[in-house]
Order: C-alpha cells, then sequence, then structure tokens
C-alpha cells in the first residue's frame, strides 16, 4: 500500500513535503507516537469527543462565543460547582451516567477486530475493512463523528508506521 502510494505521488511536492513534515514532526521528531497515537489502549476516551461534547454544552450555557469577562467568569465559577459536585458523587459511591448501549456495542465490536488483529487472525486490511464497517453500520455512513475518524486515521498511521518508509 505505502509503496503504491509512493509510486503514485512520487512527483507530487506537496505531498512528498507533508509527507516527510509528518515523518520528521510526528513519527520520528519531536512527538513521541505513544503520545499522540491512541491506538490499542484500553481506555475508552480514545477520542477528544468528551472536550467537545463539554466545549459545545458550555457553549450552549454561555449564549454565544465571546461573553464579556463578568459572564464568562459567572459561568466558569457555575461549572466548576457542578464538577465538584460531581466528583463528590463519584467519590461518594454514585455510579456516573451510562453511555449509550450504541456505543457499547460499537467499542466492544472494535475491540473484537483488534484482539483478532492482534493474534493474527486478520491481516491490517482486513482490520480496517471491519473498521468501516462498524463505524458505517453503527453510526451511519453521514454519522461518522470526528473522533471516530480520529479513530480510524489513528489506526491507519500506526498501520504506516510499521510498514518501512519509501519517501
Amino acid at each position: 500500500m505505502v509503496g503504491r502510494l509512493h509510486t503514485e505521488y512520487a512527483d507530487n511536492d506537496t505531498v512528498v513535503a507533508f509527507h516527510l513534515y509528518f515523518r520528521n514532526t510526528w513519527l520520528d521528531g519531536m512527538f513521541p507516537v505513544a503520545l499522540w497515537n491512541q491506538y490499542g489502549t484500553d481506555s475508552q476516551m480514545r477520542t477528544n469527543n468528551y472536550v467537545e461534547s463539554w466545549h459545545a454544552r458550555f457553549n450552549r450555557i454561555v449564549h454565544g462565543a465571546h461573553p464579556n469577562l463578568y459572564m464568562f467568569t459567572a459561568h466558569i465559577k457555575r461549572e466548576e460547582c457542578t464538577v465538584s459536585t460531581t466528583l463528590a458523587q463519584l467519590h461518594c459511591g454514585c455510579a456516573p451516567s451510562k453511555r449509550r448501549a450504541k456505543y457499547d456495542a460499537v467499542d466492544r465490536r472494535l475491540k473484537q477486530a483488534h484482539d483478532e488483529y492482534v493474534r493474527g487472525d486478520i491481516d491490517t486490511q482486513l482490520l480496517l475493512r471491519c473498521i468501516r464497517h462498524v463505524m458505517h453500520v453503527s453510526l451511519g455512513p453521514d454519522r461518522l463523528s470526528l473522533g471516530n475518524r480520529q479513530v480510524l486515521n489513528s489506526m491507519w498511521t500506526e498501520h504506516l508506521y510499521q510498514q518501512p518508509m519509501l519517501i
């Protein structure tokens, strides 16, 4: 796959420059792969969806992108109270809010495909097809969120990282 891409885009200076930048900065450079690539982790927070969700909710509460300082401070204080209360409830043994069953099923299917790949039962291309199918069927073709696209991209990057670089 990488060899075919190299052949197809070898004359495209922009693609070659981007590849060199990506390789020198993210693969061999100042940021270790384990820092930014969550492929293979057991964490349920593989993406930044939680941050995006909080930010969207906070923007709805604030009623706009640029509140004045007084309003912003009041909302931040209110948010701090909410978070403190939630943490206290969790500390006392209250159960955290449940995720939708649909997302638990997606996670199980993705983990199953990953485990089959790690065992050597399926190759990389079949793994990527399985992931695409799970995301397409579970969420719908137009509902593939930014976070889920990031998961697919990080898995693809991990695959490329394991291959010999030709550029």
